[in-house]
């Protein structure tokens, strides 16, 4: 198994705590991911990220980030490309998600080889998320990767642009479920308080969706928690302890399990399986 989401330092969580957190729910390794905005739950650096691979190089790879409105962006990913990072991301900045400035990063990344992670908020980050559409047809060479509210709220077409976490039963034909069939080049993380949500809203359809994207889908967790058990977070409670259950009832064998925890995500990183 690999986790694909976890930040150093969100909520105060240290390198140690990320590599018990892994180990807590049986995971082999985790993607350890900066971001390119500073917030109070999480500042992390494309270096620091790159350091800790480094140390623990068996328990751990790294994606990079950059800001969108650096001018220097391209050259730092090349640079970082050079250095071993894995992806770009988690991308998340207070512009629209189609922003030439982004679009630019995308293309590079397509270039690189670089999966790009990007966190859908309408509210607040990487917004206009239906013109997203546009972006997959114009860099099919570019791998993508959904995350975040309102990519999971519309799972359901009668979520279009919502950015919180609907309790709604799904109606089908959400934007996320039609892109991951339409578009070769598009990924769904499945982490977060987000991704959960969108797993228990509905747990028949999630059955549907496991099925229909398994080779699509990548176990990641982004969560808060220092231990696997919910500890050191006020809402005591792990992402991924909780998701793994459901991920074994619905999927519809051994094989699809194994493809969503670690095969998908080897595969598209290049990390050899277990």
């Amino acid at each position: 198994m690999i986790d694909l989401h976890q930040h150093p330092t969100h909520f105060d969580k240290t390198i140690e705590d990320i590599l018990r957190h892994t180990e807590a729910l049986g995971a082999r390794m985790s993607v350890v991911l900066p971001v390119n905005r500073e917030e109070k739950a999480c500042i992390c650096t494309s270096e620091v990220c790159r350091d800790a691979a480094r140390e623990h190089p068996e328990r751990l790879t790294w994606f990079c980030v950059a800001r969108s409105e650096d001018p220097g962006a391209l050259g730092r990913i090349e640079r970082y490309a050079k250095e071993g990072a894995k992806g770009f991301g988690e991308h998340k900045v207070e512009l629209a998600c189609d922003d030439p400035r982004s679009v630019e990063i995308y293309r590079l990344c397509g270039r690189l080889g670089l999966p790009v992670l990007i966190h859908f908020e309408d509210a607040n980050y990487n917004t206009g998320f239906e013109r997203f559409e546009n972006v997959l047809e114009k860099l099919p060479g570019t791998t993508f990767i959904g995350h975040a509210q309102t990519w999971w709220a519309n799972l359901s077409a009668a979520d279009r642009s919502r950015s919180d976490y609907p309790k709604e039963k799904v109606v089908p034909g959400g934007l996320t479920d039609r892109w991951l069939a339409r578009y070769p080049n598009l990924y769904a993380d499945l982490s977060a308080g987000s991704g959960l949500n969108a797993c228990e809203r509905d747990i028949e359809f999630y059955r549907g969706f496991l099925k229909r994207h398994r080779r699509k889908l990548l176990f990641a967790t982004d969560c808060p928690c220092r231990d696997g058990q919910g500890g050191g977070w006020e809402q005591k409670t792990c992402f991924g302890r909780r998701m793994l259950p459901h991920l074994r009832e619905l999927c519809e064998s051994d094989e699809a399990y194994e493809d969503i925890t670690e095969r998908n995500l080897a595969r598209l990183l290049r990390i050899p399986t277990s």
